[in-house]
């Protein structure tokens, strides 16, 4: 059996610049999770989740670890803070729109996954005994913040994000399913805090995507639209991004919990000076014509997950939206030159609402 010191653990991941680090056996994700599993079924049979395909998987594979690893004995899980004072400019410039701040820096799953590789080759040289694992970041079906919940890495927010105080939300999660059975010396305590009577998150979300607390109807997430959701745009979808051309921070910048001061993230490759940072110029947006000049763009950071087709649809929507009129020359440009009829689509879309608001 390969018995790890959880302080051991715990030391390597603070090298690492992981912030939080939670310790838990199979046994215990496996019962705790089982309100979470039925909380997930009930929001799956509410078709809450879109057109995200990944997540109708059957709700039980969600908190099923012998399923990713076989023969696991426990799961490490990390909270990593991408917090720091740079904030989203409070009026947007013309031309250009709002990123999410996870999107400002690299890519967090390929920066995150090397860190947690190094962290099992470290703790391998330290206990001298190779070890069986599997390592994640937000790209496998396993209800991530439940188990750092249930880890006593933080508490669930109504707007469903883990909220740690004296951190807030602004956390990537992690996980190392592993055969390390760790060997704590204390039980860590409960973190305090709890959404209380504030539900400042609910009526704050333009879209009414936060139905109620600790419920979010996908369909109507701001970062649902503009990250996974495929195709043409309805006009309602398409008004609603408002300023956002990838993901939206909203129900989390009024959290309270994310008001304090905190220390910053101390990951660099997650920090804008490393990425896109908080603005993107949309006009230049619209002259990416090929998928190789996009990739070269934007190649290691979450930029790429729309696509080049998705992310030239939000900006054709914002610029719509802030009546940017500026970019009708661009746009005539991508109604008559863009290979994707999505976004010439939007792109004769926003040229008419751009001329409605003359």
């Amino acid at each position: 059996m390969n018995e790890v010191p959880a302080a051991i653990i715990q030391e390597e991941a603070a090298r690492l610049g992981l912030t939080l680090t939670g310790l838990l056996s199979t046994a215990q994700v496996r019962e705790a999770l089982l309100p979470d599993i039925d909380a997930l079924r009930r929001w799956q049979s509410a078709g809450a989740a879109g057109d995200m395909r990944f997540m109708e998987r059957s709700p039980e594979l969600f908190g099923d670890l012998e399923a990713f690893l076989p023969g696991v004995r426990s799961i490490a899980v990390f909270a990593i803070s991408y917090w720091s004072e740079e904030h989203h400019p409070p009026v947007l410039p013309k031309g250009y729109g709002r990123v999410a701040r996870y999107a400002w820096g690299r890519d967090y799953h390929r920066v995150l996954k090397r860190r947690l590789k190094h962290l099992v080759g470290m703790i391998e040289q330290r206990t001298k005994h190779s070890i069986a694992y599997r390592v994640f970041t937000d790209a496998v079906p396993l209800l991530e913040r439940a188990i750092a919940r249930t880890a006593r890495l933080g508490f669930t927010g109504n707007n469903t994000m883990l909220i740690t105080p004296g951190i807030g939300s602004f956390t990537f999660l992690a996980e190392v399913l592993w055969d390390v059975q760790p060997v704590a010396e204390s039980e860590p305590s409960n973190p305090r805090g709890q959404c209380g009577a504030c539900r400042r998150c609910l009526p704050a979300c333009p879209t009414q995507a936060i139905v109620s607390e600790k419920f979010v109807d996908a369909r109507r997430c701001i970062s649902y639209l503009t990250i996974e959701k495929e195709g043409t745009l309805s006009e309602w979808e398409a008004e609603a991004l408002g300023e956002w051309a990838f993901g939206c921070d909203i129900c989390q910048d009024v959290c309270p919990f994310n008001h304090d001061n905190r220390p910053p993230g101390t990951v660099e490759e997650l920090t804008s000076a490393r990425g896109s940072g908080s603005l993107l110029n949309l006009i230049e947006v619209l002259g990416i014509r090929t998928d190789a000049e996009f990739l070269s763009r934007y190649q290691g950071t979450p930029l790429m997950r729309p696509g080049r087709e998705g992310l030239l649809r939000n900006a054709c929507c914002v610029l719509a939206n802030t009546n940017a009129g500026e970019a009708r020359e661009a746009l005539h440009a991508a109604l008559s030159l863009d290979p994707s009829a999505v976004v010439r689509e939007h792109a004769e879309r926003a040229l008419t609402r751009l001329e409605r608001a003359k």
